[in-house]
């Protein structure tokens, strides 16, 4: 049976905006508490929130970085405001397609 020569495919290199993009997707923007209201729970829990790239990822405490208690996937953000402003903190929410998070930041 005859071998036929196999075509390689090439990609281009990545442009410049791509590398950036690529090597911001791995670095930590910004961490620290923060409180979430549940989807059915109303009551605030504290967690350790990471931003890195466009994920929000939320831990139950600073220590135990392996395992998200969960994540926002900020690619399908519709919107972020500030709902209150009380001496408690400062209440925001977060849309999303998904659904609305509500936060509270000491």
């Amino acid at each position: 049976m005859p071998t036929f020569p196999r075509r390689l495919q090439v990609s281009p290199p990545p442009s410049d905006e791509e590398q950036i993009l690529t090597s911001l997707q791995n670095v930590v923007a910004k961490s620290g508490y923060l409180s979430k209201s549940g989807k059915r729970n109303p009551k605030y829990n504290r967690y350790w929130f990471r931003l890195k790239g466009d994920v929000l990822s939320y831990y139950r405490d600073s220590t135990n970085l392996y395992f998200p208690h969960g994540h926002i996937d900020l690619r399908f953000g519709i919107s972020a405001s500030i709902v209150d402003r009380e001496k408690d903190g400062v209440h925001f929410n977060v849309v999303t397609s998904h659904r609305t998070y509500n936060f509270r930041a000491d």
